[in-house]
């Protein structure tokens, strides 16, 4: 039942990306960089909760049920990290060197993710399909911190920029992506990224 659960939540989220995804193609409002970089986060996001639902999918023919696992694994802990920069990125301007720093963790990541099929080190499937984390897990949370840090600091750049009344809106979004990424690190079986990073994107855009 817990599994179906996930399931549709992810579906939903799924309907909800396709419908800002459509938004945002259609809004003349935006320039053409911002509206790129939103449909980047869309899709990336879109990805990731397809290759979550595919983790916690119990229903593989046995013989491949491991090598799918492992390939959805390597998708969702390649293109986490990856998220907040790109969400960021759309906000407008920035210094090549300063994204190019927080940038660094999330590539030093994506090598740890593509050798953690055959040395565990971020991840690690047993044979009968189980989960574990590897000894450098760490390093996958690192790099999210660093891009969590980034979109923090555009966050903080718009609110200065622009001085609006809703200046707090916005720092009350950030909690909200960071708060569900969060409670799903420290509390694995409970998936409330995606959820949180979903609504927080829809809001973002909103914003």
């Amino acid at each position: 039942m817990m599994i179906d659960n996930y399931l549709a939540i992810g579906t939903v989220n799924i309907l909800a990306m396709a419908v800002l995804g459509y938004m945002i193609q259609h809004n003349d409002l935006l320039d053409i960089k911002m509206r790129r970089h939103f449909l980047y986060a869309v899709l990336s996001i879109s990805i990731v909760i397809l290759a979550e639902m595919g983790t916690v999918f119990n229903a593989y023919p046995a013989e491949i049920a491991v090598v799918a696992l492992t390939v959805f694994n390597v998708i969702g802990f390649s293109l986490s990290p990856f998220l907040p920069i790109i969400i960021a990125t759309a906000f407008g301007n920035h210094f090549i060197r300063q994204k190019l720093i927080f940038l660094l963790p999330s590539l030093v990541n994506l090598v740890f993710v593509f050798l953690s099929p055959f040395f565990g080190l971020i991840f690690r499937i047993m044979p009968d399909g189980s989960y574990f984390r590897g000894p450098w897990f760490p390093v996958f949370i690192v790099s999210y911190v660093f891009s969590m840090l980034y979109l923090l600091m555009q966050s903080l750049r718009v609110i200065h920029i622009y001085q609006n009344r809703n200046q707090m809106t916005l720092f009350w979004l950030y909690l909200l992506f960071l708060l569900g990424t969060a409670l799903q690190l420290l509390f694995p079986l409970i998936h409330t990224t995606w959820i949180s990073v979903s609504l927080a994107t829809v809001m973002y855009y909103a914003y």
